[in-house]
């Protein structure tokens, strides 16, 4: 007779066979493209983005990070901090820099990975550890990119383990690192709330702030050089990559496909951004009232805040999908079961698994419709379940 661990042992066992079936099939439909039918250019022979560039986020960091002026390089888009954490990277060669990153963010999701497992089904086989770890689209577009997400998806881990050990200290910095790399981590103060720890959340906001301001001090001209060098490349990045092909390829962002749809139906209008904004303000608004009121489970909390941080910005390139192996994780440990857990076992699937099968235009594959419509319908089912849930307890008490 198994034990309990039988659903979890199931649950992996699933992802593990998902992830290995979509990426066989990816890559044998890629090599029949690009060796049957002579296609053996990019997007046509790979899933990924061009080979050519590719390892270039790390390497483009890596460089405007080492003079201490990172900002004189128009890639450097992220906030201060990041080039800070990048410094130590300087000190040696960038072919060794690079390795020792992947080979540093490698380790870190397999422990990370094989703790969730170890959990959900004790005994689980390593073998299939390593092919839901490694072989999953998210971890290999990360690689592929070697983007800066890797370590944002690090201090967010460990955010939630301390988090989860009530270990205050240590869940606030790591939150506040998050934060101070990439801004968009705030969402992940919403966590706090839920909990009522109002001081946890004052702490992590004036950390990345204290953090982001020291991070501005070390560079070259001090905090105004870099607060005028990172808005004005923000501003190009906005000129480049908002309203230009180059912003939709391996784009989870909602906001690609309305502009897709404009393009398609309504050439020549302009984008109504403004009204954008408002809808992304207003799944904000609803995403704070779930997360602090409806008093949901943890992986459905964090499941929400991930959907929401990759669908609603403006540009999310896939790398940004890193982050679904969070609630993913919190998912195969939960303590409550319910009909509908297949149904998310099946979503977190589906984008765990590379979908560009056919081309829009140029490198623009159907994933960039696929991945938020599966991302949004992840979110409306914890919505609905959630209010579902408030209400049946309302009419208990």
């Amino acid at each position: 007779m198994k034990t309990s661990c039988v659903p979890g042992e199931r649950e992996l066992e699933l992802l593990v066979s998902a992830v290995l079936a979509g990426l066989l099939a990816s890559v044998a439909f890629h090599a029949a493209k690009a060796f049957i039918f002579g296609l053996n250019v990019y997007p046509h022979n790979t899933f990924l983005f061009t080979p050519l560039d590719r390892f270039n986020d790390f390497i483009n960091i890596y460089k405007a990070s080492r003079k201490l002026a990172p900002f004189s390089s128009a890639v450097s888009v992220y906030p201060p901090f990041a080039y800070v954490v990048m410094l130590p990277f300087t000190l040696v060669g960038k072919k060794i820099a690079l390795s020792a990153m992947l080979a540093a963010f490698t380790i870190f999701v397999y422990r990370y990975m094989r703790e969730a497992a170890g959990e959900a089904a004790p005994g689980f086989g390593r073998l299939k550890l390593v092919g839901l770890a490694f072989l999953s689209y998210p971890f290999l577009f990360v690689f592929d990119r070697a983007n800066i997400e890797a370590m944002v998806f690090v201090f967010l881990a460990l955010f939630l383990r301390y988090y989860q050990r009530n270990e205050r200290r240590y869940s606030v910095f790591f939150l506040a690192c998050a934060i101070a790399m990439k801004i968009y981590p705030a969402a992940f103060l919403l966590v706090f709330l839920r909990d009522r720890k109002f001081k946890e959340f004052l702490y992590a906001l004036l950390t990345a702030g204290g953090l982001t301001l020291l991070a501005m001090a070390v560079f070259k001209g001090g905090a105004e050089a870099s607060y005028h060098g990172f808005i004005a490349n923000l501003a190009r990045f906005r000129a480049d990559y908002f309203f230009t092909e180059s912003g939709l390829q391996h784009n989870a962002s909602l906001f690609g496909v309305m502009r897709l749809a404009y393009g398609r139906f309504l050439p020549g209008a302009p984008i109504p951004e403004l009204l954008y904004s408002a809808a992304a303000g207003a799944f904000a608004l609803l995403t704070f009232y779930y997360v602090v009121f409806l008093r949901a489970e943890l992986w459905r909390v964090v499941a929400l805040i991930v959907c929401y941080i990759i669908v609603f910005p403006q540009i999310s390139f896939d790398y940004k999908l890193i982050h679904l192996l969070l609630p993913l994780t919190l998912f195969l440990r939960r303590q409550e079961r319910r009909a509908s857990d297949m149904l998310y076992l099946g979503l977190f699937a589906l984008m765990l698994v590379p979908k560009d099968y056919a081309l829009i235009r140029g490198d623009i594959s159907i994933a960039v419709l696929l991945n938020p419509a599966i991302l949004l319908a992840m979110a409306g089912l914890l919505v609905a379940e959630g209010f579902r849930s408030g209400a049946a307890a309302g009419g208990r008490a």
